[in-house]
């Protein structure tokens, strides 16, 4: 028979009520000023409790942005332009709809004090998104839809930037809502990688 392991189980609930307390105010304040005390009151529970799971506030947001690496899959409308259109549509609404989504201006400035958290930064959040990104490009081409003079990183980059660009520099600073420019967004692109009968 197996040992029985002594203490209390750990609650998953605690677990997720801290990692959207941590979450929250990452996006909030930052780095430097969320604090554990701040993080365990949010999430209603104790220091030891918070403590008991993250030694500290670094390493709790290093497990936050790993949690984030979940990815919803783009989706495939044997169009370029309507997957391109797809596309920019959910990634607009996840950066709007949660703390998780509006963690990308956050992380930008905050890579350049805290290094550390580029890699799980590239592995946990960039790494899936542009594995499903680079899957639509390829798709694209078997279908003819791309120039062949294009790659993938290239073709990827010119669609997936200039949301990036607006959601991290230009909205943020008062600019319009991308919510309005997305058609403009995706044409624009097409034109850089499409066929001629495709950009048109």
């Amino acid at each position: 028979m197996a040992a029985r392991k002594r203490g209390r189980p750990r609650s998953t609930q605690a677990d997720q009520s801290l990692r959207e307390a941590a979450l929250q105010l990452f996006v909030e304040d930052g780095l430097e000023a969320m604090s554990m005390q701040k993080v365990a009151k949010l999430a209603g529970v104790s220091k030891l409790t918070l403590y008991r799971r993250w030694s500290s506030k670094e390493e709790l947001v290093r497990d936050v942005l790993a949690h984030l690496s979940e990815q919803v899959p783009i989706a495939d409308t044997d169009s370029l332009r309507s997957d391109l259109l797809a596309l920019l549509r959910a990634a607009y609404l996840a950066s709007t709809a949660s703390p998780a989504g509006q963690i990308l201006p956050r992380l930008v400035g905050e890579i350049a004090s805290h290094p550390a958290l580029l890699d799980v930064y590239q592995q946990a959040i960039m790494g899936p998104r542009l594995h499903s990104l680079y899957q639509l490009v390829e798709r694209a081409r078997a279908r003819g839809e791309i120039r062949h003079e294009i790659s993938n990183e290239v073709a990827s980059a010119m669609m997936a930037g200039p949301l990036f660009y607006h959601l991290v520099l230009i909205q943020p600073l008062g600019g319009p809502e991308v919510a309005q420019l997305l058609e403009q967004l995706a044409d624009a692109a097409l034109y850089g990688i499409a066929v001629s009968s495709q950009a048109e």
